[in-house]
């Protein structure tokens, strides 16, 4: 299908307004606050008015689509390419999709990276789940991009939590690092996290939530383990279990309290 030269500059008006949209989730500037930096509440009223006028372009789209393709016939077997407005529709989405991959790209963090495009994404399939979008583009779109959302989930765990869980592994033998020293490298790599998470900002309260319970699905299961562990019983039993537990700073509920800390948008340093 031919899409009209009015269309294809409303398609880019909408692409530059959702490209506007993607900017906040930019890391801070040097010198700025991490919730200003992330959009948290200053400007909620802008992302709505870009959100109302966004989805006003992409209806006049698909109007403009129907109109230059009223003669064309449509064809049956339902679905988004079934009719102009839903081939003019997924154009649309699919050059979308393209410049949130592109912008991903200005991201060094592989975690951070992975949760922009998840808040986008995720952005974008529940406006087009709570809109006249889903009749349109049909369910089949909507499990396809819900499964990519899981995948971003499944990166940023990779990315961010992978070497923390492996710290709290049982290695085994007698070359493996000790109790002290897992404890040690623990430490200091859940409070890097913690300080850095803390100041991401994952926009939707419901991915958010899901977002920390698959981390601790993940890490309570693994520190728990790593806590009943049998502690070294040779040399100094008492001296060397002792200086094993000192260095042992978080009980289990001191991690799931930290968790509600995540994904705010407001950085906090562990006390």
């Amino acid at each position: 299908m031919a899409v009209s030269k009015d269309a294809a500059d409303d398609m880019m008006r909408v692409l530059s307004i959702y490209d506007a949209r993607l900017l906040p989730m930019s890391p801070p500037a040097e010198g700025e606050a991490a919730g200003e930096a992330y959009g948290c509440d200053e400007r909620e009223v802008e992302e709505q008015e870009q959100e109302e006028e966004a989805f006003a372009a992409a209806e006049d789209v698909i109007r403009r689509c129907n109109s230059s393709s009223s003669s064309s016939a449509t064809g049956g077997g339902g679905g988004a390419t079934s009719t102009p407005s839903g081939r003019c529709m997924l154009e649309l989405l699919t050059r979308l999709l393209s410049k949130m991959d592109e912008k991903s790209c200005l991201y060094d963090d592989a975690g951070l990276k992975h949760i922009f495009l998840m808040n986008n994404l995720y952005y974008i399939v529940q406006k087009v789940m709570d809109s006249p979008l889903r009749e349109l583009l049909g369910d089949d779109w909507i499990r396809r991009h819900r499964g990519q959302i899981r995948q971003y989930e499944t990166g940023y765990l990779r990315a961010s939590w992978i070497t923390v869980l492996s710290v709290l592994r049982d290695d085994g033998g007698s070359a493996a690092p000790t109790v002290k020293d897992k404890a040690r490298s623990f430490n200091a790599a859940f409070e890097e996290l913690y300080r850095n998470q803390t100041a991401w900002k994952v926009i939707d309260p419901q991915l958010r939530e899901e977002l920390r319970i698959a981390v601790s699905e993940r890490l309570i299961p693994a520190y728990r383990s790593f806590l009943s562990r049998p502690r070294p019983q040779t040399g100094s039993s008492s001296g060397s279990r002792h200086s094993a537990s000192k260095h042992v700073k978080y009980t289990l509920e001191d991690l799931e309290d930290y968790m509600l800390d995540f994904f705010e948008g407001v950085q906090k340093f562990v006390k």
